[in-house]
C-alpha cells in the first residue's frame, strides 16, 4: 500500500496553481485536498522552487509557475492530493518557514 510520501513523490502535477481557475471535473475523494502557499518577502525565489521540488514533488517548471503565481496573486496551489499527503507536504514546507494552509475544495 503506497504511503502519503510515496503518493507525493510519484504524482505528476495535473492542476493549476491559480486558486480562481475553473474546475474541469470534480476531483476524486482522494485528490480533493490542496496545499496553498502564501507569498512572503523572507525567502529567495530559488529556495522556494527547490523546496517545492523536494517536498511537494513538483518538477522545476511547475515549481517556478507556482512561485510566479504566488508573487502575482499572493498565494498559489502548490500541491493537490489526499488529506494525509497534503498535511505532510504542508508540514514539510512549514518546517522551511513557509506559510501554507491545507484546504478542502
Amino acid at each position: 500500500m503506497p504511503t502519503a510520501s510515496h503518493e507525493r513523490l510519484s504524482r505528476v502535477s495535473h492542476f493549476s496553481p491559480e486558486l480562481g481557475s475553473p474546475k474541469k471535473k470534480k476531483p476524486s475523494e482522494k485528490a480533493r485536498w490542496r496545499v496553498i502557499l502564501y507569498n512572503d518577502n523572507r525567502h529567495k525565489f530559488d529556495d522556494v522552487v527547490t523546496w517545492l521540488k523536494e517536498n511537494a514533488g513538483c518538477d522545476s517548471e511547475f515549481a517556478i509557475k507556482v512561485c510566479h503565481v504566488c508573487q502575482d496573486q499572493g498565494r498559489a496551489v502548490c500541491f493537490q492530493g489526499s488529506k494525509l499527503a497534503c498535511h505532510e507536504v504542508a508540514s514539510a514546507l512549514r518546517n522551511r518557514g513557509l506559510q501554507v494552509e491545507v484546504d478542502d475544495f
